[in-house]
């Protein structure tokens, strides 16, 4: 058990621990990693493409055949705009496309990487 649980749980806060068949709850930042180091330069000169990375990001569930991962709206926007690095706050891309729709190239890119959607 880590200090903050044990603080919690102090508290009278339930800690809960995702199950393994609870992968909606899972999140691994590895897909993170591997989304800033494939876009974090070019999303600072491309509008349109930090917006269809947007778009393949949100309301979809990625995969490596071992881990999930998936972003909220706003984390999404959060993450695009601190790529960005250019004073923009999650509201500039916080449902700026139409969420779930995976481009193409995008997920030829991150199929190279060891991840593709599933859902």
């Amino acid at each position: 058990m880590t200090d903050i649980e044990k603080m919690l749980e102090e508290c009278g806060i339930e800690v809960i621990t995702p199950k393994p068949d609870a992968r909606w709850l899972m999140h691994d930042l590895t897909f993170d990693s591997i989304v800033e180091l494939l876009y974090s330069d070019v999303v600072k000169k491309d509008t349109d493409l930090a917006e269809r990375l947007y778009s393949s990001l949100t309301n979809t569930l990625w995969t490596n055949g071992e881990n999930y991962a998936s972003m909220s709206f706003r984390y999404a926007a959060g993450f695009i705009a601190d790529m960005r690095d250019i004073g923009e706050t999650y509201m500039d891309f916080y449902c700026c496309a139409p969420s779930g729709v995976v481009d193409d190239v995008i997920a030829s890119d991150l199929r190279r990487e060891g991840w593709w959607v599933v859902a």
